[in-house]
């Protein structure tokens, strides 16, 4: 956890602590089409209101926030090939700000919408 607290810091300028955390989810791997596997362990954090982000321009390309309803809307989930390599394979993907939010960070976020019963599962 200190290393998600530490470079939510460094990358996005957002000061978060431990009393802030609401979920531990389970370890995953990230990096499955990129042939860099990692070992991922995600945290779910509640804030109370929105700060300012100020993110590093060499990590980051973009930081804003976005409503929780914007992911609850089905009509926003999509599943198109887009990947430059792997161009015969949908995936799975929530357009956000003229770009797409999928992969690992995309399972986790629904994931953890569907534990809290925010979202459907697809059983």
């Amino acid at each position: 956890m200190v290393t998600a607290i530490r470079e939510t810091w460094e990358e996005c300028g957002l000061r978060i602590d431990e009393s802030q955390c609401t979920e531990k989810s389970p370890l995953a791997e990230a990096g499955h089409y990129s042939g860099r596997v990692l070992r991922v362990q995600p945290f779910a954090f509640e804030l109370k209101k929105r700060p300012p982000l100020n993110p590093d321009s060499t990590e980051v390309d973009e930081a804003f926030w976005l409503p929780l309803s914007h992911f609850l809307d089905s009509d926003r989930h999509h599943s198109h090939s887009f990947h430059p390599v792997l161009k015969e394979k949908n995936f799975p993907h929530i357009h956000v700000s003229g770009g797409r939010l999928w992969g690992f960070t995309y399972e986790q976020l629904k994931a953890f919408l569907q534990r809290r019963g925010d979202l459907a599962s697809e059983e």
